[in-house]
């Protein structure tokens, strides 16, 4: 049975993308093996934390050109380095500690080398071809709900936003996780 893929503008589609996910993993086995290098616990459920010298060489040496998924990642790192100019060892310890969720962003917002690549997408998509990157810095959220969210959270944070306050005609009471 085949189900057309649905998008109507929700963050639940029917559908998955493969190669993104299956290149998260991907980078989520190698921080592991790569954190057991540092620690490894005989029963192999502890790891310690890896290296970021020399990162970016040791996943091309990890990954296997030949296979679709690993070609994959190794586009996207030559496309960061020969285009974006971005440090690969920087890159990679930031995409590997994000995979393996070793730390939270700090300070809490979109990691360095993300918003970077983000920008570059947003200058082709959304800025009109404006050079709009140093510009901008992005705060990316789970979705347009979780956007607006935290936007009106900081409205209220900021005291821009007071109670009673109407957002419009048909919205005239913040909904109670905005209250807070």
């Amino acid at each position: 049975m085949h189900n057309a893929p649905i998008n109507v503008g929700r963050g639940d589609p029917n559908w998955i993308n493969t190669r993104a996910r299956l290149a998260f993993n991907k980078l989520v086995e190698f921080g592991v093996e790569e954190s057991a290098k540092k620690i490894n616990e005989a029963d192999g459920d502890m790891a310690g934390y890896f290296d970021k010298a020399g990162i970016a060489q040791r996943l091309h040496a990890y990954l296997d050109a030949s296979h679709k998924i690993d070609r994959f990642i190794l586009t996207f790192l030559d496309y960061t380095e020969k285009h974006m100019g971005l440090n690969q060892d920087d890159l990679v310890h930031e995409f590997v500690d994000g995979a393996i969720g070793n730390h939270y962003p700090v300070p809490s917002r979109s990691l360095i080398n993300v918003e970077k690549i983000l920008n570059k997408y947003l200058e082709v998509s959304l800025y009109n071809g404006g050079k709009l990157a140093n510009q901008t810095d992005v705060f990316p959220t789970e979705g347009g709900t979780a956007a607006m969210v935290y936007l009106f959270k900081e409205l209220k944070i900021s005291h821009i936003l007071r109670p009673g306050d109407m957002i419009s005609k048909q919205f005239t009471q913040l909904p109670p996780e905005i209250r807070g």
